[in-house]
């Protein structure tokens, strides 16, 4: 017969089994530190490379909002192992909300505010929905979520309805009119993507993290040793969807505005394309995948206007080929070999 203790012993030792990869990533997060000063420092620095091109800064501030974006739906892939089809909803969730906001007079900060806290308590509703079941059937429930949802915004008249929602106003920042140009707006976008970042580093840091780790690993092992599978992945789907809506706050203040193709049902699955190039469980590979998406895209439309999208689809074809750690695992392999080569 096994004693309280004993079992208490049994129960530690098995959680320090599962959680082990989780902490040897550690290690791999003490390497990652030169991400974020590398991100900050190519960001502040894009503006002066381009000479402050307007479109050029636009195009990197959709890259950011969409990276943003991504680096949400990396926490639900990459991290919990769950696939969601229905990841473009929390775009359109975060623009239609601090875009009505923005056109009744709100200032930037409670916008962004308000924005995340509608998104988490509706991202908490549906999450409790969809995780109650795992794989094909979340990703299925994820998809009809999303189409609700986009189906939903397409019925309310005041926020533009089938049109969209366009001539959306810039907000004042603390009172203050800071965003009077494309690079105010390109840093606007920055600044949420880096928040973004230090946030999803700070949680898959944590033992919110590990637990993550292990339900993507091992639902069975996990829930042996008493993790609750469906609190942690209701919670993942939340912060998921906050960023995703952080995200969709940097797109329609770039854009000034959003329609319905950016985010129906099909947007979803880009999101998970420029995922998978970038490079997923890595949260700054969601970045690098939008920035290769939005200027390649951009430069095979205006240089082969009709067959685009055969170069598009061969290019990232050819990457997820090459690539199967996307461009944040190459990154990785390189800074690896790099640390050693003897000195």
């Amino acid at each position: 017969m096994i004693t309280g203790s004993g079992q208490t012993t049994g129960l530690a030792t098995r959680t320090r089994t599962l959680l082990a990869p989780g902490a040897r990533t550690a290690g791999v997060a003490s390497r990652r530190r030169w991400v974020l000063p590398a991100v900050i420092a190519i960001g502040i620095a894009f503006p002066f490379v381009v000479s402050n091109d307007a479109y050029n800064l636009q195009l990197a501030g959709d890259a950011l909002a969409l990276g943003t974006w991504v680096m949400g739906l990396d926490i639900l892939v990459g991290y919990i192992g769950l696939v969601s089809f229905g990841h473009a909803a929390w775009l359109a969730v975060g623009a239609y909300t601090f875009g009505y906001l923005a056109q009744q007079g709100w200032d930037a900060v409670p916008a962004i505010a308000v924005t995340v806290v509608f998104t988490a308590g509706l991202s908490w509703l549906m999450g409790i929905v969809a995780t109650r079941a795992g794989g094909l059937a979340f990703a299925i429930i994820t998809l009809a979520e999303g189409v609700v949802l986009y189906t939903l915004i397409l019925h309310l008249g005041f926020l533009g309805g089938g049109i969209g929602m366009f001539g959306v106003p810039l907000p004042h920042i603390a009172g203050f009119g800071l965003l009077g140009s494309e690079q105010s707006l390109y840093f606007f976008a920055l600044v949420l993507a880096v928040m973004s970042y230090v946030l999803l580093r700070s949680l898959v840091a944590s033992p919110v993290g590990g637990f993550w780790r292990a339900i993507r690993d091992d639902r069975v092992r996990a829930q042996s040793i008493g993790i609750e599978l469906q609190r942690y992945e209701v919670l993942g789907f939340v912060v998921a969807a906050v960023i995703g809506a952080v995200g969709g706050i940097g797109f329609v203040a770039v854009n000034a505005g959003i329609g319905p193709a950016q985010f129906d049902w099909s947007q979803s699955g880009l999101a998970l394309v420029i995922l998978i190039v970038g490079g997923s469980g890595t949260l700054y590979g969601a970045l690098i995948g939008a920035v290769i998406y939005v200027f390649a895209s951009n430069y095979l439309t205006s240089s082969f206007a009709s067959t685009w999208q055969v170069y598009f689809g061969a290019l990232f074809v050819a990457l997820v080929l090459l690539l199967p750690g996307g461009v944040a695992g190459l990154l990785r392999l390189a800074s690896g070999r790099l640390r050693r080569r003897p000195a």
